[in-house]
């Protein structure tokens, strides 16, 4: 299934003009299905996935945090992998949802990964107080 604006209207259900909370509650909770940090370390210490096998894997540098173009462009040159704090098996439309996000996904095996760049609150908080995610779903409606 495609993250198309019907999609997105039809699962989260929101008006045109407004946003509900309670809609992204909704949501996350039917598309992040299962927490699977134990999973996901143990699928690279075993080298069945490596860092090709994700969208959105390394940091992409902003030329903002940089005092020169030199130091910018050696960090371009050399990425950084994004900080995943907590990995998580989702619906194949919330993988294409976050890797618009520019979250590092990945599919193995039919399974779809997501790594969650936070910790520490629940996942709709992190959602809602995020403008990317926000603007994105606000593109995607008419």
């Amino acid at each position: 299934m495609e993250l198309s604006k019907e999609n997105i209207k039809q699962l989260v259900k929101l008006p045109k003009e407004n946003i509900s909370q309670l809609a992204i509650v909704n949501w996350i909770e039917a598309n992040v299905v299962s927490n699977i940090n134990e999973l996901v370390p143990e699928l690279f210490r075993e080298e069945k996935i490596s860092p090709d096998d994700f969208s959105n894997y390394w940091e992409t540098p902003n030329l903002d945090d940089y005092d020169t173009s030199a130091a910018y462009w050696k960090a371009v040159d050399n990425p950084e992998p994004q900080e995943v704090y907590e990995w998580y098996c989702v619906t194949k439309l919330a993988y294409e949802f976050f890797k618009m996000c520019g979250d590092p996904v990945a599919q193995y095996k039919g399974l779809y990964i997501w790594g969650r760049r936070s910790t520490g609150q629940k996942i709709s908080v992190d959602f809602i107080n995020d403008k990317t995610r926000m603007d994105i779903i606000n593109k995607l409606l008419p």
